[in-house]
């Protein structure tokens, strides 16, 4: 019986690694995207339109841009990172700039 359960135990394992390493990757894969975006800022003078954010991302690497959809969106996205900054503004879907606080 105890040599049964070794083989279940020794899966278990090697599945948790395997989704140690995934978390890993997906985390820094999320880290890249604020970089990105404030280059895209500079880029584009200061802001960006928030429909062209996501644009340029999934232009950049498609893999990116869920990150900023596993964060609700792209204000949500920004509220999690300082250095981003979201401007609602009415009649239009707003716009991304560096935060003027950092």
């Amino acid at each position: 019986t105890g040599r049964k359960g070794r083989p279940g135990t020794e899966r278990e394992r090697e599945r948790g690694r395997a989704e140690s390493v995934i978390l890993l990757v997906s985390a820094m894969a999320a880290s890249d995207v604020v970089p990105l975006l404030l280059e895209l800022i500079v880029q584009s003078g200061g802001r960006l339109a928030g429909s062209q954010c996501v644009q340029a991302i999934q232009k950049k690497d498609p893999a990116l841009r869920k990150h900023i959809e596993d964060a609700g969106g792209l204000k949500r996205f920004c509220k999690q990172h300082d250095v981003l900054e979201f401007v609602t503004v009415a009649g239009s879907d707003g716009f991304v700039r560096a935060s003027l606080s950092v």
